[in-house]
């Protein structure tokens, strides 16, 4: 999906330099050659000086400085120091190897998309992207740039697999590389990592005693007191459960009891009239309803399946099948209330259903970010994926052919671009309904659950 993203906002970034000339990979001496004569703008020429090889986004030529400026297109919308820094590197690199056959460098361009663009009729190109001048940027970085080639070859040229632990051990799970597991087999699917919100100081301390197991944390170790909590509960092995919170919570809910979710995709390119880059188009539902606690839940759905916006269809059925009264419980409720936010901004007659509906909306997974429920098994996640397994094992993702919301949005866009023939996006369907089905089905049995503790 990445490439595919990144292929996609390269051939719309080229529209912006009409008549530019295309080469790509393999191409060194056509490019010396359209360099030679001062091409106006190359795109994807190749380079190669250094024992490096860099294929260069876009070049164009600049009269006044009698140059190429170089080009990096990237598909993010936004600064981050940690992203900036990587694309000074690239750029640094490609500009060492242009300068080191002969190729006047003038400035050096970070090209991204335009988190502030609205789609209004055809894409606006002019519109769709901005341009950054990162050359303070890549000045700071040539100085340290032979020290990185020479490290880059080493690495690429060593015999043996890099030995762990690697730095990631020092970061917390949702910033470790994805070769940690591989480079760092001693440290367990749940660790010290996986402790709630653990911040860089707390998770030193820990690794620098040789403490890897949450069970092992040692008494009084400093901890946030969610934090104290999941640790108690990993050297306990046993639940946690505040019965008088959940009643309360579960109590406060007024039926009947409509359990929803939504399935949505985002382009980097804007599909339809007022969206952003990015934007996520809500294209499919699921919805279990309860008039009792205990009664059989109604099950009703909606999947769009053209290429045309979905957002009125999908108003229209969510608004023929939600009752008018009750509670609306979702998992992720700032997800729900932000999609329907976004279709009321962009068709107004929608805006009373969607206050109505907001202000109903009840956030399931509350019960267990706030720790009113909390279990050794949940290893410190309180996803519905995490929780479902553990309450109600007899439900479960595994044998689905689509498991999660990117798996979704992926088999989504492959129906309605036509990837798929026929056949397969029938079956492509028939996956995408059974496995947002399963999500309001899980909402349901494990609030059935959660009434039966109070």
């Amino acid at each position: 999906m990445l490439f595919a993203v990144g292929n996609e906002i390269d051939e719309f970034a080229r529209q912006t330099f009409p008549g530019g000339l295309l080469l790509g990979r393999g191409k060194t001496s056509e490019t010396r050659a359209a360099i030679a004569r001062r091409e106006p703008v190359i795109f994807q020429g190749e380079c190669i000086a250094d024992s490096c090889v860099v294929p260069c986004d876009v070049l164009v030529w600049n009269s006044r400085l009698n140059a190429y400026d170089l080009i990096e297109v990237k598909s993010s919308t936004s600064s981050s120091t940690r992203r900036d820094d990587a694309y000074a590197t690239d750029l640094a690199v490609q500009e060492h190897v242009l300068k080191a056959c002969g190729v006047p460098v003038g400035g050096t361009f970070v090209m991204r998309l335009n988190s502030d663009y609205v789609r209004r009729g055809p894409i606006d190109i002019a519109q769709l992207f901005t341009r950054k001048d990162f050359g303070e940027a890549v000045a700071a970085v040539r100085e340290a740039l032979p020290s990185l080639i020479d490290e880059a070859h080493r690495w690429i040229n060593t015999r043996t697999p890099p030995q762990g632990p690697c730095r990631c051990v020092r970061r917390s799970r949702g910033n470790h590389g994805e070769m940690f597991s591989h480079i760092t087999p001693t440290i367990k699917d749940y660790s010290v990592h996986d402790i709630a919100r653990i911040n860089g100081r707390k998770l030193d301390a820990l690794i620098d005693a040789g403490i890897s197991e949450v069970a092992d944390v040692p008494d009084g170790f400093e901890l946030a007191d969610k934090q104290a909590t999941q640790v108690r509960v990993a050297k306990s092995g046993k639940p946690e459960i505040d019965r008088a919170g959940i009643a309360a919570f579960m109590n406060a809910i007024t039926l009947p009891a409509a359990f929803l979710d939504f399935e949505t995709h985002n382009p980097a390119v804007p599909r339809f009239e007022g969206y952003r880059p990015y934007q996520q188009i809500p294209f499919q539902f699921s919805l279990h309803i309860l008039d009792r606690w205990r009664s059989v839940p109604k099950h009703h759905e909606f999947l769009h399946l053209d290429t045309s916006e979905p957002d009125h269809l999908f108003m229209d059925a969510l608004q023929n099948v939600l009752p008018r009264s009750g509670a609306v419980i979702v998992w992720n409720k700032s997800f729900e209330r932000s999609r329907l936010a976004e279709i009321a901004a962009r068709h107004p007659e929608n805006t009373a259903f969607v206050d109505d509906v907001t202000t109903r909306l009840v956030n399931l997974a509350d019960i267990f970010s706030e720790q009113l429920h909390v279990h050794p098994e949940f290893h410190g996640s309180y996803s519905v994926k995490a929780v479902l397994p553990v309450l109600m094992p007899e439900l479960s993702y595994d044998h689905l052919a689509i498991r999660d919301g990117a798996g979704a949005q992926h088999e989504w866009n492959n129906i309605v671009t036509g990837v798929y023939d026929e056949k397969t996006a029938k079956e492509a369907a028939e996956a995408l309904r059974t496995y947002c089905k399963l999500d309001t089905r899980a909402m349901v049995e494990i609030a059935r659950i959660l009434f039966a503790l109070r």
